[in-house]
């Protein structure tokens, strides 16, 4: 089973029950394929404030 996260979308390949575990997995926590893809993105703008807040300090 692998997942690829693409910036506009989701690749998934494996056996199809693989998938739909996975899927179900996934589904716990994001209802739209859209939050999943946005959670990418606001990890990094995260990661980015950190490292600006970091700089200030010093």
């Amino acid at each position: 089973m692998k997942v690829y996260r693409l910036n506009d979308r989701i690749v998934m390949s494996g056996k199809a029950w693989e998938i739909r575990a996975k899927l179900k997995e996934y589904g716990r926590t994001h209802h739209y394929v859209k939050d999943w893809l946005s959670e990418k993105e606001n990890r990094l703008q995260k990661l980015n404030f950190i490292d600006i807040k970091k700089d200030c300090m010093k």
